[in-house]
This record gives structure tokens, sequence and C-alpha cells, in this order.
């Protein structure tokens, strides 16, 4: 990418990270602003299977029935969408921590590794729950596990054990994300100052919102860990659940790939306005050339 793009992309993100949410989605403007990448499709489907996530954990719970086949078949759904978006949302974060961190390999490898082992401990927690649920009337104590409506303590050690490590990771990856930030503004102080502000100012921010709101799950959590001593009431725990589990998922599949969308889209613009630049000042260079040359044949004529 030339300078002339860098600059604008530098600017433009600035304003597109914070009007976003006056704009149209920018996954809509992409589809005009070709070409799409992997990470672009996987972004779109972490988008939108995040939002359907979140919309069924919220329908399962005002439905409020253990033993309905409805509300069974999308804790089901619930339960393959979310390992999917498990999945996709850390070749996700892979793709970006390489693309930002391939420089220094000590920090790739921590990062990658990071996410590696946060993929593996959260798939491994989805098959223990359903290895865990056993017995007379499995397919009924799934779901209920699923939602959440049990007061047996020993159940919520495998959710309360992923969202923590959950935190674990994010924190190192966000200390490193800050770190190349700092260095990264460092750098161009003097030389580039307008580059300061650049597309990794977006991922900073979409990791500390996600980051927040993953706390805020893990407080809900150990929250509903406390009062799930057999004396709390089944809608109590499943509405504490529901939130936990809602706000880190809303925060992650929402608002992140939104800022980073948006990044994407101010980088096609960039280079639209860079290629429109170059093509009229060379224009005006021709006009130019053009100009001298009829003033030099006038001056010989002369």
């Amino acid at each position: 990418m030339n300078a002339i793009s860098e600059d604008a992309l530098a600017k433009s993100t600035q304003i597109t990270s914070y009007t976003a949410v006056l704009k149209f989605p920018p996954e809509l403007e992409l589809i005009w602003l070709k070409p799409w990448s992997v990470v672009t499709i996987l972004y779109v489907m972490v988008r939108y299977l995040g939002m359907l996530v979140v919309l069924l954990r919220l329908v399962n719970g005002v439905i409020n029935v253990k033993n309905d086949a409805v509300s069974y078949n999308l804790l089901v759904s619930y339960t393959f969408i979310n390992l999917f978006l498990i999945v996709a949302a850390q070749a996700i974060m892979i793709i970006r921590v390489y693309a930002l961190y391939r420089n220094s390999k000590a920090i790739l490898y921590i990062l990658v590794s990071c996410c590696f082992a946060e993929m593996g401990l959260l798939i491994g927690c989805a098959i223990k729950v359903y290895a865990l649920r056993g017995g007379t009337g499995r397919v009924t104590q799934t779901a209920n596990h699923l939602c959440a409506y049990t007061s047996n303590r020993d159940s919520f050690a495998p959710e309360i054990t992923m969202v923590a490590a959950i935190g674990t990771f994010q924190a190192i990856i966000l200390i490193a994300a800050v770190y190349s930030f700092v260095n990264h503004f460092w750098k161009y102080r003097h030389s580039r100052p307008e580059l300061q502000s650049s597309g990794i100012v977006s991922f900073i921010t979409g990791n500390v919102l996600y980051f927040a709101l993953l706390f805020v799950g893990i407080g809900l959590s150990c929250a509903t860990y406390a009062v799930s001593d057999g004396t709390a009431g089944p809608a109590s725990i499943g509405i504490f659940d529901m939130t936990a589990y809602t706000f880190p998922l809303f925060g992650f599949c929402i608002i992140g790939p939104y800022l980073v969308l948006s990044v994407r889209v101010a980088h096609f613009r960039a280079q639209r306005r860079a290629r429109k630049s170059g093509f009229h000042q060379s224009l005006g260079m021709n006009a130019i050339q053009v100009q001298i040359e009829q003033e030099s044949r006038t001056t010989i004529e002369f």
C-alpha cells in the first residue's frame, strides 16, 4: 500500500471507527468494495451467527419449558452454532495476530499458542459438558444443563473454568496489542505523526470492549456459582447464566467485527481515493506537459 493510501486509511479510520453506528453495516458496503477475502467472509458469518446465538439464548430463556421439544431443539442449535463460532472466532484471531505480529516472532508464537489453547479448551469443555450428562432422561438433563436450569454447584465448574481461561488468554492478547501499539506510536512520533492512528487502534478498541464485557460475564458466572448451592431457584440461575453468556458473545460477535470491518471498508476507500488521486495527478501532469510543449512551439515559431 503506497503512502497516499496509508495516509488516507489513517485519517479515515479515526472517523469510521467512531461513526460506524450512524452508517449502514459495513459488510453490505463490502459487497461493492471487492475483492472479498476469507477473513471478511468469516467476520460476516461470525457477526450474524453471533446475533442468532444471542437470539436463541434469549428465546430459550423466555420459553422456559424444560421438557419441551422446541426448547431442546433451540438448545441443540445454540450449542452447535456456538461451537462453530468458537472455531471461526479463533481462526479470525489467529489471522489478525499473524497480520499484526509477523515481524516479531516471539510475540507471534505466544499469541498463536494462546489462541489454539483457548480453542481447544472451549471445545474440550463443551464435550465434557455433554459427557457428564448421562443416565435416565439424558436428553432432558442435557437440555437442562445447557440452559442452566439446575441447582447443582458441580454443573457450573466447567463453565467457570472456561470463562476464566478465556479471560486469561484475552488478557495476554490485549497486553501484546497495547505493546505493539505503543511501539507503533513511538516509531512514527516524529517522522509520520499521521500514521499514529492506524488500523491497530481498531484492533485494540474491539479487544478492550470484548475484554470488559467478558469480565462482566465472568462476574455474573461467579455470582451464579455462588448462589447455586441448592437454595436458589432454577429461574434466577437461568437468568444469571443467560446474561453471563450473552454479554461476552454480544461483545465479540457484534462490536469487535463491526470495528474491524469498518477499518477494512476504510482501507478499500483509501485505495479507491488513491487510484483516483493518481489518475487526476497524471491528467494534471499531462496537461502541464502539453502546455509547456505548446509554449515551446510558440516561442520557437515566434
